[in-house]
């Protein structure tokens, strides 16, 4: 959100210190002065020193009160000009001074009305008085005069000057609000004078700080003057117009119109500004509408606006609201897969990784969603681990927003499908990630991604023990419990994986055992069938194993041998020869072969030995038929006596 800022141009001198007096003799003439109906004498020694003045609270507050019309007027002139010192506000204040110059507010005399503005206005630049002038009643007079209904075109300025900076502190915006400051300002936006409608711009700017008045504010149709106004050649006009679009724009519905009604536009030209100020609240106001899509459906009206080489600049700014707009047009920019290319070959990729690892939260989170979507692109997911992409990417992984994890998990996912990454994705802390991810419920491809991550991830013969060690185990076996057949498939080919090494054995059983696995034979589910047949089988290929797989089983579980044996009666050839071998293992010794032959064992081993025909399967990527062949014998499924090795 855009911080307030004070009118500070409202401050207006008209006279000049003349030299200094002696202290005691200002007292006497002053005294002398208050009665005399001399205007002029009395403006003079009003203006002789700002200090000496100051230094008697009961002077202004005096002579304020006078009867005398003319008397009045020159004193708070002087009032006024004292006024213009920001140093002095506070004192004039504490004098006393504030009451009747609010008072002369409503003066007959136009002139007066003038000059109380002016010093109500000033004052108002110091923040601890803006509740002390709008307790006085200052706010009905201010809004007359800045409708100027005493018909007076500089107590109209000095009035807008000072409805502004009172607007600049929050606590006030409920009462000018009420008051109808909007509607005024709106109609403001539109006036002949540059200072009155920078001003009017400048409050409803200071206003849309607050998501409160958002409403009214588009109530009263003040969009399109503030879009219009960024394209007006005065730098302050646009300042404070792009300041108030950054304020709307944090809305969600808001930021939408904004592009619609064609704020975009105007706002990419000022991203070339030469005035800092100004192309600053521009880059902000850009990210707050990129989160409506804006860049992303528009990557080429930013490419042409903000070169590639602009964009890099932007990222490695020292400034907060450059990098961020840096990284989030990059990102946009980078989910068009045509207009990738430009972004690497404009040397974007190494500032992105490097500026990800120095960053803010919100800029790390940009940066990782650029990365993501250059990863699209497998031909260059190589590149992004070399050049150090995936920190970002894991941060972005353990991030609490679903979305974001979802993105992060997803691409990681993809750049483990490489060989030559999955070991620097581990060793980079990848697990931990995944961890969180696994425990998701509110998506489920969340954890779906986790899976399949975590499945190509224990391919490598590295990773395999770290994993089984890691605290990621208990996840994997939580995964293949779930309802998410998709998820259930991947989590078993991890473990079947997994236990393809035998010292990751011990971890794979932990505490759970093989229940859960057992449960699975009778799914529908030809691949993942295949995955729990190849895991108990590969288990089974290890005699220190053997007392776990064979245990009894809990009332109303499946044992070992049982889900082996009905495996073998599958029509899926490739679950039948894993299954088949399961059985080998187990049955190489004597005390394993009791629960077998209850089962009727011989009987399927007779049938596969004598060459009873199963499917050979051929499955897409997900994991769902493409073809299969007629039924055949498969050779390999005959009984072999031979201990088999695990796959």
């Amino acid at each position: 959100m855009r911080r307030s800022c004070l009118y500070v141009g409202a401050r207006v001198r008209l006279c000049a210190h003349i030299n200094e007096i002696n202290h005691m003799f200002l007292i006497a003439t002053w005294r002398f002065l208050c009665m005399d109906s001399n205007p002029q004498r009395l403006f003079e020694a009003l203006s002789m020193t700002q200090m000496h003045f100051l230094s008697r609270p009961f002077l202004p507050r005096y002579v304020l009160r006078s009867k005398s019309v003319d008397v009045q007027r020159e004193a708070v002139r002087a009032i006024g000009n004292l006024s213009a010192e920001y140093s002095h506000t506070a004192a004039i204040v504490a004098s006393g001074a504030l009451m009747p110059m609010v008072a002369t507010l409503s003066s007959p005399d136009f002139l007066c009305q003038r000059y109380a503005a002016m010093g109500v206005s000033n004052l108002a630049t110091n923040m601890a008085n803006q509740e002390k002038i709008l307790q006085e009643g200052a706010l009905a007079p201010l809004m007359s005069l800045a409708n100027c209904d005493n018909g007076d075109r500089e107590s109209q300025r000095y009035a807008v000057f000072g409805l502004n900076n009172v607007s600049a502190t929050r606590h006030n915006h409920p009462q000018l609000v009420d008051s109808g400051v909007v509607a005024l300002f709106a109609q403001l936006m539109q006036h002949d004078d540059l200072e009155i409608r920078n001003s009017a711009f400048f409050g409803i700017a200071n206003l849309t700080t607050n998501p409160a008045n958002h409403r009214v504010i588009m109530q009263e149709k003040c969009l399109m003057p503030l879009i219009a106004g960024t394209a007006d050649p005065d730098p302050s006009t646009q300042l404070r117009c792009v300041g108030a679009l950054r304020g709307l724009s944090c809305d969600e519905d808001i930021r939408a119109l904004i592009v619609r009604r064609g704020g975009l536009e105007p706002l990419l030209r000022l991203a070339k500004s030469d005035d800092v100020e100004v192309q600053m609240e521009t880059l902000a106001t850009l990210c707050n509408l990129s989160l409506c899509g804006c860049i992303g459906d528009n990557p080429l009206q930013f490419l042409k606006a903000v070169d590639i080489n602009a964009l890099v600049s932007f990222l490695c700014s020292a400034d907060a609201t450059y990098r961020l707009f840096g990284a989030v047009t990059l990102g946009n920019i980078a989910s068009d897969l045509t207009l990738q290319e430009g972004v690497v070959s404009g040397g974007a990729l190494e500032p992105l990784v490097t500026v990800a690892n120095a960053s803010d939260l919100e800029t790390q989170r940009c940066i990782a969603y650029a990365i993501c979507n250059l990863a699209a692109d497998e031909a260059r997911r190589p590149s992004i681990v070399s050049e150090g992409g995936l920190p970002p990417l894991i941060s972005l992984a353990c991030s609490d927003d679903v979305a974001d994890m979802k993105a992060a998990v997803a691409t990681l996912r993809g750049l483990s499908a490489a060989p030559e990454s999955r070991r620097q994705i581990v060793t980079s802390g990848a697990l931990d990630a995944f961890s969180l991810a696994a425990q998701v419920e509110e998506d489920v491809e969340v954890p779906r991604e986790a899976a399949a991550a975590l499945c190509a991830l224990s391919l490598n013969e590295e990773n395999k023990l770290d994993m089984a060690r890691a605290g990621v185990m208990a996840d994997i076996v939580a995964l293949a419990q779930v309802e998410d057949h998709w998820t259930v498939r991947q989590a078993c080919g991890c473990l079947a994986n997994l236990s393809e090494n035998k010292d990751t054995h011990s971890f794979v059983l932990g505490d759970w055992g093989v229940g859960f696995l057992c449960e699975l034979v009778t799914h529908d589910d030809v691949a993942m069938v295949r995955e729990v047949s190849r895991c108990l089988t590969n288990l089974a290929g290890n005699y220190a194993c053997h007392p776990k797989l064979m245990v009894e089983p809990v009332a109303g579980q499946r044992s070992v041998a049982e889900a082996l044996t009905m495996a073998m009666r599958k029509v899926d050839s490739i679950a039948t020869r894993f299954a088949c071998l399961g059985v080998v293992n187990l049955c190489a010794v004597p005390e394993n072969q009791a629960p077998f032959l209850n089962l009727g064992i011989c009987e399927a081993l007779v049938e596969l030995a004598c060459g009873e025909p199963r499917e050979w399967i051929d499955l897409d990527g997900n994991g769902k038929r493409k073809r299969c062949t007629h039924l055949k014998t498969d050779k390999r499924t005959i009984f072999d006596s031979r201990v088999a090795l695990p796959l």
